[in-house]
């Protein structure tokens, strides 16, 4: 392909752009977001229409954003990423093949990304990771301008698209290394498009569920990892950071029950189960009969305590402490209320059951202490 002239576009930039690929018109339109990885723009057209993801193919430059539909515009043009001199000086970059080497062997454009993906994995085992992510995406970006007509031709084509996620999933490892989880993210969903397979989709999901995970978005991390989970069951890279999600998630739902209840009476609410309603009145019920008890209001501490003695709702040990307790104290009760020599007849049965056939009479009590 020849070379021309290249000119940058940037948010706030003016140009024509078709609204649908099919469409013979082309609008004026605003420039809202530049994603350079993709080499794509986000428009705003006259009415205030906004167009996202639209590739440069369908975008031509126009410096006056009042000239005519039918003034000159200029060809599509490639969005330039800022010149480092450092990384220009440091990064030897494969060079782009000619049109007619791509027209000899068409081969030469695999083999000029597996160069340009080459450079990326040695700027990451340096550890210069901000220059790989450039190495990695300018990959893409220049494979898909020197020897495609579009992102989307370059797509189809399986050979081209394979290196390209891996070149996406790199850069968004050196992303995560660095601690920019939205751009990780970001770099991710390139390389989905890109439509991974096998090893490499279970990296860009690992690597798309760590970056949402870095966000504090565990929920939507959840579904990415099970992915890579059911992929590959022993990662155990995976298996660490589906466990980190979930126990995030887990810990968030405790922590939102835990301050929606805080200042709320459950009971009184009508928020809690009979049985735990039922064991809580118990213990009420205990305190107010031991209290009356000790007033010697013993008419009232049997009336509150001997109801317990049939309870079915306090269950197990517990339950039974309580029920061993209202037996003493009503006893105790009775005992004040009727005398020593009071006949087993008349007896709460509740006293019975718990061995207390006798506990009137004189020493009674002496085997409880």
């Amino acid at each position: 392909m020849s070379a021309q002239k290249q000119r940058s576009i940037s948010i706030g930039s003016w140009v024509r752009a078709r609204r649908e690929e099919d469409d013979d018109e082309w609008e004026r339109c605003q420039v809202l977001k530049v994603d350079a990885d993709a080499m794509q723009l986000n428009l705003r057209f006259d009415g205030g229409f906004v167009a996202t993801g639209v590739p440069l193919s369908r975008v031509k430059l126009a410096d006056d954003p009042d000239a005519s539909a039918g003034g000159a515009v200029d060809e599509p043009r490639i969005v330039e990423l800022p010149v480092d001199d450092g990384y220009a000086a440091s990064v030897a970059v494969p060079a782009a093949p000619s049109d007619a080497a791509l027209a000899a062997d068409p081969e030469e454009k695999y083999r000029y990304v597996a160069a340009y993906k080459a450079a990326g994995n040695a700027l990451f085992k340096e550890g210069k990771y901000a220059w790989a992510i450039r190495t990695y995406t300018d990959a893409v970006a220049r494979l898909t301008r020197v020897c495609y007509p579009s992102r989307e031709r370059m797509l189809w084509d399986y050979f081209a698209r394979v290196p390209c996620a891996q070149c996406y999933s790199n850069a968004a490892l050196c992303a995560l290394k660095l601690g920019d989880y939205e751009h990780a993210e970001t770099l991710c969903e390139h390389a989905m498009e890109c439509r991974p397979e096998d090893a490499d989709l279970t990296k860009v999901l690992l690597r798309h569920g760590q970056a949402l995970l870095g966000q504090a978005a565990h929920e939507r991390a959840l579904p990415l990892l099970e992915r890579a989970a059911d992929k590959e069951p022993a990662n155990r890279a995976v298996k660490e950071e589906l466990l980190h999600a979930r126990r995030a998630i887990r810990d968030k739902a405790k922590a939102a029950d835990a301050g929606m209840f805080k200042h709320v009476d459950l009971a009184k609410a009508g928020l809690t189960s009979r049985r735990a309603a039922a064991e809580a009145g118990a213990g009420e019920r205990l305190s107010r009969g031991f209290a009356k008890l000790l007033d010697a209001a013993d008419a009232a501490a049997a009336a509150a305590l001997e109801p317990l003695l049939e309870s079915k709702l306090c269950a197990g040990l517990e339950g039974a402490a309580v029920r061993l307790a209202a037996s003493y104290g009503a006893g105790v009760a009775h005992y004040h209320l009727v005398g020593a020599h009071c006949p087993p007849s008349n007896l709460p049965r509740g006293f019975q059951r718990f061995g207390f056939v006798n506990p009137f009479r004189a020493g009674g009590f002496s085997d409880l202490g």
